[in-house]
């Protein structure tokens, strides 16, 4: 669920909120590949303007098997691993100087 994404305003002009002032609302899907990471700069720039909303989004695939090497592995734990290392990428992206 995306609590500051309103889907009504995709592919819409910017939202004037009270005073007049422009808003920005911008989504940036990230699947962890160098081509979704171009989308980045031009994030960023649009994020320059005033009232400006970043979003970063990285799904998390569905869970279909239990993997392991011999050991018990629930489908929880696998779930926790995936979200972990999602949380962490994002971070990773976040904290990036930018280019």
């Amino acid at each position: 669920m995306l609590p500051d994404w309103d889907k009504r305003s995709l592919g819409r002009p910017p939202i004037l909120i009270g005073g007049g002032h422009l808003s920005q609302r911008i989504l940036v899907p990230l699947d962890g590949s160098p081509l979704a990471e171009l989308a980045l700069p031009e994030a960023l720039a649009l994020a320059k303007l005033p009232e400006s909303r970043v979003t970063l989004l990285h799904v998390i695939p569905p869970i279909e098997d239990v993997i392991s090497d011999g050991e018990v592995i629930t489908i929880d734990q696998q779930w926790d691993n995936r979200r972990i290392h999602a949380m962490h990428y994002l971070e990773s992206i976040r904290t990036r100087p930018p280019a």
